[in-house]
């Protein structure tokens, strides 16, 4: 697919209060990559200028993606966190692209399939705007807005601000878009700020009222959870980590209790290889084919060879275990 003309925001400026800690949520590292790097990198698959909106701790934000990916990605300063709407209008001066893709940095489980279907989806109808929405019509699900369709005409309703039925309202807005950049430098500017915010969901407001071609696009819930809170922080980590070791059995890889292991995202693992219970393997290990690794082993920035039998409760750090080796 020719992105030429398309270019990648993320927004990635937020205080992360609901964290309560010292940090950003974005730097937060789920199975060995920083959350915020999820999102840049299914950018950067479908081959995508990206350029990242921040603010809060701007500096860590973009350090954590140049210190795992080695690339130090473009960035914008919000000074002012505005609103999604003022991040998306402090941007456009730098964007000479046609298409905008607009996606939250709290987005771990976004896969590059899924950001290539949106923008297959907007260009295929030719829209002016195409969103990602999700199903839940789970009423307690905090934080994601609405979508309310009236008479024909669809709008997304805030969620401090929806009153409705989520059975009858059951797609929420997953913050994902795809607008055309001459609607966004024109009705950008004529909106007004609601709670001190200027928002993306009231461009799509506009541009419905205007009668533009606006529509969304069905993603799956687990894929576009976003995460604003540690205990959300969690249920994203077993997500992420039960897809990294789904992978790897379907390579041949044999876990026992599998939910109590955990696997990095940079770690390989060879055919007819076997790790215990309890184990973690991290840090861009590499395991070889027909290992046996027994429960409770740490392996951390290290490579075992093929045939390699890992005692159990061994830890093993910044080493190499050769072909056909017991160690532990």
């Amino acid at each position: 697919m020719n992105h030429q003309s398309l270019h990648s925001i993320i927004l990635a400026a937020g205080k992360s209060t609901r964290f309560k800690t010292s940090e950003s949520k974005l730097t937060y590292e789920i199975c060995g990559q920083p959350m915020v790097a999820y999102p840049y990198m299914a950018c950067q698959k479908n081959g995508l200028p990206t350029t990242l909106i921040v603010g809060h701790l701007h500096e860590a934000v973009v350090s954590s993606i140049t210190h795992t990916l080695g690339t130090t990605p473009h960035s914008i300063i919000q000074q002012e966190q505005r609103g999604t709407g003022h991040a998306l209008l402090i941007a456009l001066p730098e964007i000479s692209a046609q298409t905008i893709l607009v996606l939250n940095g709290d987005m771990p489980l976004i896969t590059a399939e899924h950001v290539a279907h949106i923008i297959a989806e907007h260009r295929a109808n030719n829209r002016a705007i195409t969103f990602a929405v999700a199903h839940n019509s789970d009423p307690t699900l905090p934080g994601y807005g609405r979508v309310v369709e009236t008479n024909g005409k669809i709008k997304i309703v805030e969620a401090r601000e929806y009153t409705g039925d989520t059975q009858i309202d059951c797609y929420i807005n997953a913050g994902i878009y795809c607008i055309e950049a001459s609607l966004a430098r024109e009705l950008l500017p004529t909106l007004g700020a609601i709670h001190g915010e200027i928002r993306i969901t009231d461009l799509v407001g506009a541009a419905v009222d205007r009668g533009l071609s606006v529509g969304y696009t069905i993603l799956p819930f687990d894929t576009v959870r976003g995460v604003n809170t540690l205990k959300e922080l969690w249920t994203v980590e077993h997500i992420k980590r039960s897809e990294i070791i789904s992978e790897w059995m379907e390579k041949g890889v044999r876990f026992s209790a599998a939910h109590t292991v955990h696997v990095d995202h940079d770690v390989t693992i060879g055919k007819g290889s076997f790790i215990g219970a309890g184990t973690l393997v991290i840090k861009g290990s590499r395991i070889g084919e027909n290992c046996h690794i027994e429960a409770f082993c740490f392996i951390s920035g290290s490579a075992i060879a093929d045939n390699a039998l890992v005692h159990t409760h061994t830890v093993i750090t910044n080493a190499t275990v050769d072909r056909n080796a017991q160690v532990g």
